[in-house]
């Protein structure tokens, strides 16, 4: 997938790739990878902030949550339309993704009495 995303960089840019060596392709391609480990390295820690907040009953990480879960619900009907020239795989992941996201949600929201009771306080309150 990078090396696709490099050679439609450099077609993009008006030159051929033609023109550059195997060792600068590679050095792109290899670019291109370490981008996206890097940004999937911080959304995995984004993540597990929140998710370790929720667990310890906040309110605001309990809000991030619910958003969360309900937008990739929301992204992952719209890559069934638009794959953005992805493989079928994709769009088979994105459907079976569907329902768990939508389970999480419920669930978060079933849940909100749990994380809206203050620490100390009784449920009868």
């Amino acid at each position: 997938m990078s090396q696709n995303l490099v050679r439609q960089s450099i077609a993009q840019g008006g030159m051929i790739i033609e023109d550059f060596s195997i060792d600068t392709i590679n050095e792109m391609t290899g670019f291109v990878d370490n981008t996206f480990y890097f940004f999937l390295f911080l959304i995995l820690v984004n993540n597990l902030f929140f998710y370790l907040f929720y667990y310890l009953k906040k309110l605001w990480a309990q809000g991030f949550i619910l958003f969360y879960t309900l937008t990739a619900a929301i992204f992952a009907l719209t890559f069934i339309f638009d794959d953005a020239g992805l493989s079928p795989a994709w769009k088979v992941y994105n459907v079976l993704s569907i329902p768990f996201y939508l389970y999480l949600f419920l669930g978060v929201k079933v849940l909100k009495s749990e994380t809206t009771i203050p620490a100390g306080e009784k449920k009868g309150r």
